[in-house]
């Protein structure tokens, strides 16, 4: 369901990317409240217009992501820059139904798409929840971000956040990242 209308979608935007984000693969959001989660839902923030306009909505490829760099890459350094923050847990679908989402005139309203996240340094480092990893090049190969695939209207964008708003959901109830993501390192 890649298409045109994303073009990024169709080529790998690193050498060492695992490649493009496929249909099959499971697509993650970290929950950190309270950007992302308030009161036992999605926050605004959690699907912003803004990022998804500039492409920029951070997500994870579950299956090329490992717990250490969920915790090293996405939520130390968010509870790092506010204390006050807390780990959620996680949301989670499937790329194809994301790229399902379409707009009133039935064209596709977002693109998922491959984004790694490519940095050198051998240290061994502390992530966590009692969690410690060796991240020996401290790549992030399974980050992704998510955009709108086309300008919309106001009433296409509210009702696209809302769309993927409701995909995400599993049962109002976060996962937590140790039952979604690998443990491999």
């Amino acid at each position: 369901m890649q298409s045109a209308a994303c073009p990024k979608e169709l080529t790998k935007q690193h050498d060492k990317s695992p490649g493009v984000v496929c249909n099959e693969e499971n697509i993650a959001l970290i929950l950190i409240e309270p950007d992302q989660w308030h009161d036992n839902d999605f926050t605004n923030l959690a699907f912003s217009k803004t990022r998804l306009k500039k492409g920029q909505l951070s997500v994870c490829r579950v299956e090329h992501t490992t717990q250490c760099e969920v915790y090293y890459f996405v939520v130390n350094p968010q509870l790092k820059k506010n204390p006050g923050r807390k780990l959620i847990g996680v949301a989670a679908t499937v790329c194809k139904d994301i790229r399902a989402i379409s707009t009133s005139t039935g064209e596709r309203a977002f693109c998922v798409i491959d984004d790694p996240i490519v940095c050198n340094d051998d240290e061994r480092h502390e992530v966590g929840i009692g969690v410690q990893c060796d991240c020996i090049t401290k790549d992030y190969l399974g980050h992704a971000h998510m955009s709108f695939s086309q300008s919309l209207n106001p009433n296409e964008v509210a009702a696209a956040q809302s769309n993927l708003k409701e995909l995400f959901r599993s049962d109002k109830k976060p996962f937590s990242i140790e039952d979604v993501f690998p443990v491999w390192v």
